[in-house]
């Protein structure tokens, strides 16, 4: 957030220094006020990021042993561990596996920069028909998760649970099977402009105005993670096992630069305040990209033990032998399955109300 707003106040500064050398040949309107404060309220409807680059982590090592052999596996929610439970409830003539995420992972599965925003705008009057005007807002909601991500996520746990409660039928009748998914949706993204306003007169009481400009827009504070949860624990032969698969699917946006232009209608009310409404059309490159972070959990119990569920070409280790690890092991950090690139537009609808000194 720090570097966000020092970036912000830093464009600001430098854009207002320099904005007045556009009207310096100008001469302000006698009598009238040169300053206006505003205070402005407005929905953004976010354009969806398509473009972009995507990838999933490579297949994990092999492992071998007596009687077979299978692969680690980051996450049982997507890619490789996926496909492994599928195939071993196929193998084992079970039904169902797990629903895999690949596609939110590797698709733009948010919106960016959509929502109810709130900001300040200054403008300065240079004649009455130009003004320069500096303005700050802040978006309430940075992301906003597709329908179809979330629904895919609901569906990912339920099918976590119906596919490992199948599988551990295998080992044990003393079995216990959990999955979630969860979003947390904080933060909030901030956007700082400069703009140039033309009044075109006056129709009635009103005065329509075309603005254009650049911007600068990035996030204030974190993203956006959906997290899924899956747990299970049995007993086979008196050994206890139960492994935590928790995966993170973080969103987040780079900082941009922005163009921008729109137009409006302003009316006062009095000598010394108005109100106004406007639409605004934004562009900026687009930074939007999605990591991962996978965790998996062991807790070791006593005795310890090791339990095999055979799969054909790629079986499933759980362990609690010390040197022995489960299939479900590793860490993942970090790692991008979509990385954002083009440009992506929004479009803003706002008003608000004005004091002129």
């Amino acid at each position: 957030m720090k570097s966000t707003l020092v970036t912000v106040i830093g464009f600001i500064a430098t854009t207002l220094a320099v904005a007045p050398r556009l009207a310096l040949a100008q001469t302000p309107s006698q009598g009238e006020p040169k300053w206006e404060l505003g205070f402005n309220l407005g929905f953004v409807k976010a354009g969806a990021p398509q473009q972009g680059t995507a990838s999933l982590p490579p297949q994990g090592d092999q492992f071998v042993f007596s009687g077979g052999s299978g692969r680690f596996v980051p996450s049982w929610f997507f890619g490789d561990g996926a496909k492994i439970v599928t195939a071993n409830n196929a193998f084992n003539s079970l039904t169902g596996g797990i629903a895999s995420l690949d596609s939110v992972l590797t698709s733009p599965s948010a919106r960016v920069g959509g929502g109810f925003f709130w900001g300040v705008s200054l403008t300065r009057w240079f004649t009455h028909r130009w003004a320069v005007v500096g303005r700050v807002d802040m978006i309430s909601k940075p992301f906003d998760l597709n329908a179809s991500t979330l629904s895919a996520a609901s569906s990912s746990a339920g099918a976590f649970r119906n596919a490992f409660d199948q599988l551990l039928s295998l080992q044990s009748s003393q079995r216990f099977v959990e999955a979630t998914s969860t979003v947390m949706e904080s933060g909030a993204r901030i956007s700082a402009s400069v703009d140039l306003q033309f009044s075109a007169g006056r129709i009635a009481s009103f005065r329509p105005y075309l603005i254009a400009g650049v911007g600068m827009v990035g996030q204030a504070s974190p993203s956006a993670t959906l997290t899924m949860k899956g747990r299970y624990e049995f007993i086979r032969l008196g050994v206890p096992f139960n492994e935590t698969d928790t995966l993170s699917v973080r969103y987040k946006s780079a900082n941009s630069a922005a163009i921008r232009f729109g137009g409006g209608v302003t009316r006062n009310i009095g000598r010394h305040y108005g109100v106004r409404a406007g639409v605004l059309i934004q562009s900026e490159p687009n930074k939007f990209h999605i990591s991962i972070d996978s965790s998996p959990t062991l807790v070791a119990g006593s005795p310890t033990g090791i339990a095999v569920v055979p799969g054909g070409t790629s079986s499933i280790r759980f362990s609690t032998v010390p040197g022995t690890v489960s299939s479900l092991s590793g860490t993942l950090t970090g790692f991008e399955t979509f990385v954002g690139h083009g440009w992506k537009t929004n479009v803003s609808f706002d008003g608000g109300i004005f004091f002129r000194f």
